[in-house]
């Protein structure tokens, strides 16, 4: 990092980072902290899609390429700091170091494939699938068939495009029929197998 120019901007909670319609082309780090991705559903409701935790690239396909305006609108989740950088300073990181540059083609196609399954998810899912595959997603990712969520149940239900009362009356459902167990904003998955079959359509 000594071979190139960068600096660190910080964000308070609720600060916005980028809104909807803007262009992003800088390459910006996230240090400490937290961005949460909303897309606008209209009439002031926004869905949570994603986040870019520590150590994630914000917005990495708009770095080399701002013809099209960003379709999300970005803010922090508590305070945040970035770190950030040219495209002309990142593509110098690139020509020092092929990994770095390799971890961001990796990047881009991650970002590729994130999107297709959200737009598989959300299009052509039932609620019972989509909340189902949900738990299973991140209890696989945090290693734990226990999670305790640190959003509401609100903001679960916006990222599938849902209604609060359906995500209450699926997990509901699931619960009665041994699938998980359910305590506050903490979710036991008991039987995956049952999990699948109270999913199916």
């Amino acid at each position: 990092m000594s071979e190139v120019y960068y600096s660190l901007l910080k964000y308070n909670k609720k600060d916005i980072y980028v809104s909807t319609g803007e262009h992003n082309s800088f390459a910006d780090i996230v240090i400490s902290g937290e961005l949460s991705v909303k897309m606008d559903r209209g009439s002031g409701r926004c869905v949570k899609i994603g986040s870019y935790m520590v150590g994630r690239l914000s917005t990495p396909a708009q770095i080399f390429y701002d013809k099209m305006p960003l379709q999300v609108t970005i803010e922090a989740v508590r305070p945040t700091t970035l770190l950030r950088m040219s495209p002309e300073s990142l593509q110098k990181l690139f020509c020092l170091d092929q990994r770095i540059q390799m971890n961001f083609i990796k990047l881009l196609s991650s970002v590729a494939i994130t999107l297709a399954k959200m737009v598989k998810q959300l299009t052509l899912f039932t609620v019972r699938e989509k909340v189902a595959n949900y738990l299973e997603e991140v209890t696989t990712r945090r290693n734990s068939d226990t999670i305790t969520f640190d959003v509401s149940r609100q903001e679960i239900a916006n990222m599938f495009a849902i209604q609060k009362y359906s995500l209450q009356r699926v997990l509901g459902e699931f619960a009665r029929g041994g699938a998980i167990k359910m305590r506050g904003k903490t979710i036991t998955i008991l039987d995956r197998e049952k999990l699948h079959s109270l999913a199916k359509p």
